[in-house]
């Protein structure tokens, strides 16, 4: 299903940071927001930073001097916006009214124009690849905010099976970098599935991405970088009871 919003129309700020969640008083909460703290001091640390704010950092494909602070509540909500513009690539390319159509604008949506179709195709393997490196760009500006951030290497430390839930970013931070990996080298068609069938299978598939994801994290183990090396592993999740694929679900990740 295609979103309905895009991220430039959410105009809302993340949370604030999990020590004004937490306080047990009025006075600590106060005493707290009036803290010096990497999420800013007073009125400014309540209300955060705003998303597109955020989502402008997280886009900027140059070096940046001064990197800024996401809180481990805040990486979670950006990581599945991430994810939504990995995912929603596919239905974007198809419906776009820049899309050419057969038969002219009246045509079918996401059957190219048979005029000048060589054109067309070169103008949306460029527009595909723009879009994979803006993801790409998101994704290493995300990662490196988190590895800077005193909470979530708090977390880190602690281990997975100690983080709450919606601090719980990584298996969707390596769930983004193998989907836009598989994507890239086209073993993952982003595309709308034309039968419930293929799209249950393929829901099928990126599930058993993240449990493989969640069973390395749960054992403290670095993930491999590459998806194909996530999804031969065997014997190393076995007592996790994670099968290896096989089947129609092997079929839709090209092994190469």
């Amino acid at each position: 299903m295609m979103p309905i919003f895009h991220p430039s129309e959410i105009d809302i700020h993340l949370p604030c940071d999990d020590s004004l969640w937490t306080a047990e008083s009025v006075k600590e909460w106060y005493q707290m927001l009036h803290t010096p703290s990497p999420y800013a001091v007073g009125p400014r640390r309540l209300s955060s930073l705003s998303m597109r704010r955020a989502l402008a950092a997280l886009d900027d494909p140059g070096p940046s001097g001064m990197r800024l602070h996401f809180n481990p509540f805040s990486h979670m909500i950006l990581i599945h916006t991430i994810l939504r513009n990995i995912f929603a690539s596919g239905f974007e390319d198809i419906y776009s009214d820049e899309t050419p159509r057969l038969g002219g604008a009246g045509g079918p949506p996401g059957v190219v124009a048979t005029s000048n179709g060589a054109t067309h195709l070169l103008e949306a393997a460029a527009a595909t690849e723009s879009k994979n490196m803006s993801n790409q760009y998101a994704l290493h500006n995300w990662l490196q905010m988190w590895r800077t951030n005193p909470d979530a290497i708090l977390l880190e430390k602690a281990g997975f099976m100690e983080t709450p839930i919606f601090c719980a970013a990584a298996p969707f931070y390596w769930l983004a970098h193998y989907a836009l990996q598989a994507a890239r080298e086209g073993s993952l068609d982003l595309a709308p599935s034309p039968t419930e069938n293929e799209a249950q299978d393929r829901c099928k598939l990126i599930n058993s991405w993240m449990e493989r994801i969640k069973a390395y994290l749960r054992k403290g183990v670095q993930l491999p970088t590459r998806i194909q090396d996530l999804m031969s592993a065997g014997m190393e999740l076995e007592v996790d009871n994670v099968p290896l694929l096989s089947g129609p679900l092997s079929a839709l990740l090209s092994l190469h």
